[in-house]
């Protein structure tokens, strides 16, 4: 599933929409697993991950088959963070361009190399 929170300029990038909707996500996440181990069921986990970059999207394809979808750097990025989630056992993590973005000030799991992404990247997690 991708999320995305678009701005019109570099003032009004929805930083704290999008980090509510992951805190939002992990608490139903929490809920949902509270009722399905009561009722015996194995439990979900999930990752997350944020990044900000520019993006193309829109309808993709043919005539007879169009997908809506989302490409370009920044998309990749946010789906190796991902791989970063779930080697670390973390449900949220964000990228260091994110959070230099946005001023926020999250605990560092350190510099990870991501698949098909030029460099160690500095990754953050939301505790």
């Amino acid at each position: 599933l991708l999320a995305i929170f678009p701005a019109t300029d570099q003032q009004t990038l929805p930083y704290s929409p999008a980090i509510a909707a992951a805190l939002d996500t992990r608490k139903k996440i929490a809920a949902l697993n509270e009722e399905r181990a009561k009722a015996g069921r194995s439990l979900l986990k999930f990752g997350l991950a944020l990044n900000v970059g520019e993006i193309a999207y829109g309808n993709i394809g043919s005539k007879t088959r169009l997908d809506f979808t989302a490409i370009g750097p920044a998309i990749n990025h946010t789906s190796r963070l991902l791989e970063v989630a779930k080697r670390r056992n973390r449900d949220i993590v964000v990228s260091e361009n994110f959070v230099r973005a946005a001023g926020a000030d999250f605990p560092n799991l350190g510099y990870h190399t991501l698949r098909d992404i030029a460099g160690e990247q500095k990754v953050f997690y939301i505790a």
